[in-house]
């Protein structure tokens, strides 16, 4: 194709779930899909990464491309 321009979908979902049971935990649930990245800083400045990069060199994420073709 010519005058072709690489594209693609990148994109993060971040939910806070409520307690299952009284008093307990909430809940963060984060997917992504693409080159998105999410990341949690917290009040003294330490950083915490939510997610991992769909990237194709990574030996898992070849696993479960090539697993599920």
């Amino acid at each position: 194709m010519q005058n072709a321009i690489p594209d693609g979908s990148t994109g993060i979902a971040c939910m806070v779930l409520k307690p299952s049971a009284l008093g307990g935990p909430r809940r963060l649930l984060v997917a992504n899909v693409g080159d998105s990245r999410a990341a949690m800083v917290h009040a003294d400045g330490s950083g915490r990464a939510l997610s991992d990069d769909h990237k194709p060199n990574r030996f898992d994420e070849k696993l479960r491309v090539e697993v599920r073709v």
